[in-house]
This record gives C-alpha cells, sequence and structure tokens, in this order.
C-alpha cells in the first residue's frame, strides 16, 4: 500500500513516458478541489522555510458570506469512515467573509508517521465544507499529492482514453463497465483499479476512486456536460511529473 501514496488521484490513458530533465526534483504537492468555488494553493508544503502550510480559498461569489465553513486535511493513512484524532493533520472552522475568505492549514507534523520536518510523499485528502449560493451545504474535496525524488518521469495522457486506442470515445466509458461487470480490466499494459506507474488506473473523474462515476463522467463529457475533471479535461492531452519510484 506504500506505492499508493504516490498515486494521482485521477487517469486515463498513457500516451508517452520519457524521463523527466530534472536531476534532482524538488518535492511538488498537486491536486485540484472537486467544486468549482475551491480553489487550494500547496506552494507551502514544498516552501524551503519548512511551513508545511496548506491554503484553501472559497470564491464569495459561488458561496454565501455570513455563514460557517470548515477546513479538514487528513493523513495519508486515514480511514474517513472511522477516523482517529491522530488522523486529523489540521482543522478548523470560521465564517466566510468577503475579506476573509481563505483558510491557512499549518499542518501537524507531530502525527504523521516517519516526518522529519517535512511532509513524507503520500496522498492525502483534504476537505473544505461551505453553503453555496443557493444555500446549500456542499463539501469540496482535493487529493493533494506530495512527491521527492531525485528524478521524475513525465507522461503525457490523453484524458479518458481509459483502453488505450489513442482517441477518447465512449468506448472509453464501455471499457470501464466491462470492468466493473466482471469482464476484463486489462488496457494494454495496466489494468483498471490497480496503481501502476503512480497512476490510478480508470479513476477518470478524480475522486480517489475507480467506479462506476467515471464512466458516468465520460458520458457526461461526450454528450454535451462538462468535461472537467478537476484540474484536467476530458480529451485534451495533459503532461503529469510523476515522482521517481
Amino acid at each position: 500500500m506504500k506505492n499508493l501514496r504516490k498515486v494521482f488521484a485521477m487517469v486515463t490513458a498513457l500516451s508517452a513516458i520519457c524521463m523527466s530533465a530534472s536531476a534532482f526534483a524538488a518535492t511538488t504537492a498537486t491536486g485540484a478541489f472537486d467544486k468549482a468555488a475551491v480553489t487550494g494553493d500547496y506552494s507551502g508544503i514544498a516552501a524551503e522555510d519548512g511551513s508545511n502550510t496548506v491554503v484553501a480559498t472559497v470564491d464569495t461569489t459561488l458561496a454565501q458570506t455570513g455563514t460557517q465553513m470548515t477546513f479538514i486535511v487528513l493523513d495519508a493513512d486515514a480511514v474517513e469512515e472511522s477516523l482517529a484524532a491522530g488522523d486529523i493533520l489540521y482543522i478548523d472552522q470560521k465564517e466566510l467573509k468577503a475579506g476573509d475568505n481563505s483558510f491557512t492549514g499549518a499542518i501537524n507534523l507531530d502525527r504523521v508517521t516517519g516526518a522529519e520536518g517535512t511532509l513524507p510523499d503520500g496522498s492525502y485528502v483534504i476537505k473544505l465544507g461551505f453553503t453555496d449560493a443557493n444555500g446549500d451545504f456542499q463539501i469540496a474535496k482535493a487529493t493533494m499529492v506530495v512527491a521527492t525524488g531525485s528524478e521524475g518521469t513525465t507522461i503525457e495522457i490523453l484524458w479518458g482514453d481509459v483502453n488505450q486506442d489513442g482517441v477518447f470515445n465512449v468506448n472509453d466509458a464501455a471499457k470501464i463497465v466491462v470492468g466493473l461487470t466482471g469482464g476484463s480490466k486489462v488496457c494494454g499494459e495496466y489494468t483498471l483499479g490497480e496503481a501502476s506507474n503512480g497512476i490510478l488506473w480508470g479513476d477518470v473523474n478524480q475522486d480517489g476512486v475507480f467506479n462506476v462515476n467515471d464512466a458516468a463522467k465520460i458520458v457526461v463529457g461526450l454528450t454535451g456536460g462538462s468535461k472537467v475533471c478537476g484540474e484536467y479535461t476530458l480529451g485534451e492531452t495533459a503532461e503529469i511529473t510523476v515522482a521517481a519510484e
């Protein structure tokens, strides 16, 4: 399970792999929130001052000011269905105001196994609860992936091309359904629902799991709905740097 700490929370098909030009890659932290109202800034994780901070900002045009918002950061080993106090690296609640719409969470490294002044490589769940412009309570979620290595691998991905046939189309959704209903999960050299080369194969919509929602997202994107998957877009090529194993 340790390798899962380097898993990018979403994936599709691998188009090409080449080695990064960097001889010594710095620590990187990535992971978009799944609600447009919330954006994350992870520059404090890689900062040389060792601040280990995460910033989440709520767009006040998409959320109601004067309401409470709650911010939580969980450890990479946390099981959300049975959280212990030690799993919570940061938690806070405050009122959303026009001039005060961000949380800056300083992660408690004392609760992180193996932390020696910096946050270890891993996939950390971040959640922010807020009230949207319609008065409905929403929970925005991101998976912050922290990775450090002496070398990196740059992967070009055609987002949504799950079955690795070089195109993004309805066959990719069909492949997911086949894999979930007892059929073959093999996609070239990759397997649906398994982690390989730092990728959770088939997790198109970036919610951290591989399930029928990934097929549904492809169908939505192909029938005129949103193609946005966190920081990636269905049918478009993206370059992702994966830390060396």
